[in-house]
């Protein structure tokens, strides 16, 4: 109860103490490990979350939280084949949003533009009004050379917003360029 009000509070040091505390009662139960990997990764700690991260998988612990903190952490260390191979892993129900980016992310990083793509539309079709999917269509667009979609995208990417001045500014470089 504690860990899951910490957790919700945002209170990411007394989710860490929490954690442990449940891992010492239940060490079979996969939610402790889940909470200290949140904790982890809230308060940047990469060691420790890839040294849990490993510990479970030798305790053969495994959920679609823990396989998306694996792909979380990969994508940080920019271990590009590790991620897609980790959220390849997730049930498609969960967490449908973050696990489409993360894996578009990476498999456009690897250059497998054609799944990237197709990751990015159906980023695209859950969430049509986020800039972020539609920045991400561009590019790959852009890296195919279909300059007039990857133009419709930037635009799309603009109109739809929630995008940083530096990522608006950017579009606007590529839009000139298209010209």
């Amino acid at each position: 109860e504690q860990a899951g009000e910490a957790l919700h509070n945002g209170q990411w040091q007394q989710l860490q103490q929490q954690a442990q505390q449940y891992i010492q009662l239940a060490p079979a139960d996969v939610q402790g490990y889940e909470w200290l990997a949140e904790s982890y990764r809230q308060l940047q700690q990469w060691p420790a979350l890839q040294q849990l991260l490993q510990l479970c998988q030798q305790l053969n612990l495994q959920s679609d939280m823990l396989w998306l903190q694996q792909g979380r952490l990969a994508s940080q260390l920019k271990n590009w084949p590790e991620a897609e191979q980790a959220l390849q892993r997730i049930s498609p129900s969960f967490a449908a949003v973050e696990v489409l980016q993360l894996k578009a992310n990476a498999l456009q990083q690897q250059q497998k533009l054609a799944e990237a793509l197709v990751a990015w539309q159906q980023l695209t079709t859950l969430q049509p009004r986020v800039g972020r999917g539609w920045l991400g269509q561009a590019l790959v667009l852009d890296q195919q050379g279909q300059k007039q979609q990857a133009k419709d995208a930037y635009q799309q990417a603009l109109t739809t917003g929630g995008l940083s001045a530096a990522t608006v500014q950017f579009i606007q470089q590529r839009l000139a360029i298209a010209e």
